[in-house]
């Protein structure tokens, strides 16, 4: 089976999840609410997260079952992420996927609940996930790898230094953090959450966050190029957005042609990252080589 084909199966089992979910909740949550949480949620998009999730769990061999809901959970969290960083006292952009931004399609308040809603919604998900787990400490844990990870001390973090910086006033140590903090949490969390619950020993763990770390920053490097060239066409968001907001990048810090080289360092250290898993680990190590080459 090749990447692409095992990408799509985990993608449309858990786009089934996810629409099961939308079902139960007709009726139960105010349908205006309801309707912008799911504008975003099902807005398309890589499912990155939920998928290293699945992989992970897939690859030692763990409850699939068990993990689709906290790979529904990570996407929520995700995606009320960036209905919030979207919103006008953030980067205030009106496009996200190819489609106006939820604040724009419904209005500031609305999107200001819609993402606290995902959040809560997410929390909820894990918990009851936990309190039907067999075993409860393992789900206990990734819950707590989740939350750890989008909170204060991870994605918010990175957003909140990153409101601070600028290109005048950053270095590299700075940057190496918020990118650390802003986009590879967020990364690192479904793999090594996954490790948990399928019962990985210590050393796998270790080696999960030291590849998720080296994904995030790849990710956000590619990320940040992408602004620099692409379109609005191909990114479905508006390039250029960076620099007219003084954010402190890596092609803004260090140049393109730098910030290409990087990306390959990174992607080789990844790679490494996950010689341990020998040949089970050929997924992942496909994920952060697509990632990298990506275009969009």
């Amino acid at each position: 089976m090749t990447f692409k084909e095992r990408q799509t199966q985990y993608i449309e089992a858990f786009d089934q999840s996810l629409a099961e979910w939308r079902e139960h909740q007709i009726g139960d949550i105010p349908e205006r609410l309801l309707s912008a949480m799911c504008y975003s949620l099902f807005a398309g998009g890589k499912r990155v997260r939920p998928v290293l999730l699945l992989a992970t769990v897939d690859m030692l061999e763990g409850d699939l079952d068990e993990a689709m809901e906290f790979a529904m959970a990570l996407e929520m969290i995700h995606t009320y992420s960036l209905i919030h960083d979207d919103l006008p006292a953030m980067d205030d952009d009106d496009l996200r996927r190819g489609r106006p931004t939820n604040h724009k399609q419904f209005d500031e308040a609305t999107a200001i609940l819609a993402g606290d809603a995902l959040l809560s919604e997410a929390a909820a998900i894990m918990l009851r996930a936990c309190r039907k787990s067999e075993n409860k400490m393992a789900a206990i844990q990734a819950m707590e790898e989740i939350m750890e990870g989008a909170g204060a001390r991870g994605m918010i973090a990175g957003q909140m230094e990153d409101l601070m910086a600028s290109e005048k006033a950053g270095n590299e140590k700075l940057l190496e953090r918020i990118q650390s903090l802003k986009t590879a949490c967020l990364l690192t969390a479904p793999l090594v959450s996954g490790g948990i619950l399928a019962g990985a020993p210590l050393g796998s763990l270790v080696s999960l966050r030291e590849y998720g770390q080296c994904l995030g920053v790849c990710f956000q490097m590619v990320d940040d190029i992408l602004d620099v060239v692409g379109s609005a066409e191909e990114m479905g968001k508006n390039p250029a957005s960076d620099a007219k907001k003084d954010k402190l990048t890596y092609p803004a810090f260090i140049g393109l042609d730098e910030t290409r080289k990087r990306v390959e360092q990174w992607t080789n250290w990844g790679v490494e990252a996950l010689q341990g898993f020998g040949d089970r680990g050929w997924f992942l190590r496909d994920m952060i080589l697509t990632l990298a080459a990506r275009t969009k």
